[in-house]
């Protein structure tokens, strides 16, 4: 029961991360396209 969890609460933290990662590139896609404007 308890490893199942830790497999949850890990597999939650890789995407969640994935996000922030993709928001991340995002912002610095975009903060470099306003500044070339």
């Amino acid at each position: 029961m308890k490893s199942a969890q830790t497999t949850i609460f890990i597999k939650r933290c890789i995407s969640t991360e994935k996000v922030f990662v993709i928001f991340w590139a995002l912002n610095g896609i975009y903060y470099l396209w306003r500044r070339q404007r």
